[in-house]
């Protein structure tokens, strides 16, 4: 079990992605050399994917009570902390090639769900999407939530670039609700080096994802005296 004490934050949400974007990979603004499939908005009226995968591994419970969460996650997976303070978790692959975090960012002036997910995907400029869910069948914990899947992009400057970092795109599905219990939106999402990679463990994680609860007791909030 994980204790945190979660605040207001006062950063912009546009500080707060970018903050996140960390745990993954540095991300500046790139004009895309790949081609990707042109992105499509769902409204509530149509039909979500199936978010329904399987897997053959064997799975553990993790449950954080603080911020009143519970999942299952594939036993051969690795678990640590998340990289800063909005990621709470970390669940990496065995080859390190892909990994699953539980985020948690306070929210701001009783913020929308839809308009979370707007800034936070949507208006992005790092993050291209291929697809945008948020209707009736797009769950999480049980709960209305939003599900995005696309490319992060990471070009290097040519200072990082004499240093030894390279260029590269990392593909993501994120699935992200609000917990009306903590005052904030908590999610799921997924990082993968490659298409390769995010199919070969997408099944893995849509598992977590489907086993994904929250308590309706809410937040324990822990202090020091």
């Amino acid at each position: 079990m994980i204790s945190i004490m979660v605040s207001k934050s006062s950063l912009s949400l546009g500080i707060i992605l970018f903050i996140i974007a960390l745990g993954a990979n540095t991300f500046n603004p790139v004009n895309a050399q790949l081609e990707i499939p042109e992105a499509k908005i769902i409204n509530e009226d149509d039909t979500s994917e199936n978010v329904n995968g399987t897997s053959n591994n064997s799975f553990l419970s993790y449950a954080d009570n603080d911020l009143g969460f519970s999942l299952e996650y594939p036993e051969s997976w690795g678990i640590g902390s998340g990289s800063n303070a909005y990621q709470i978790v970390t669940f990496s692959a065995p080859d390190d090639t892909a990994s699953a975090y539980v985020i948690f960012i306070p929210r701001e002036d009783d913020q929308s769900l839809r308009n979370f997910g707007d800034e936070f995907v949507k208006e992005n400029e790092n993050f291209k999407f291929n697809t945008y869910y948020r209707n009736s069948t797009t769950l999480l914990a049980d709960q209305p939530a939003f599900r995005a899947s696309g490319t992060y992009f990471n070009t290097v400057t040519a200072f990082e670039r004499s240093l030894g970092y390279e260029s590269s795109n990392t593909k993501t599905l994120q699935v992200v609700t609000l917990d009306e219990n903590s005052d904030g939106f908590i999610g799921i999402i997924y990082h993968a080096d490659d298409q390769v990679n995010y199919n070969k463990y997408l099944p893995q994680v849509e598992y977590i994802i489907t086993s994904f609860a929250l308590s309706a007791a809410g937040p324990i909030i822990s202090e020091e005296n």
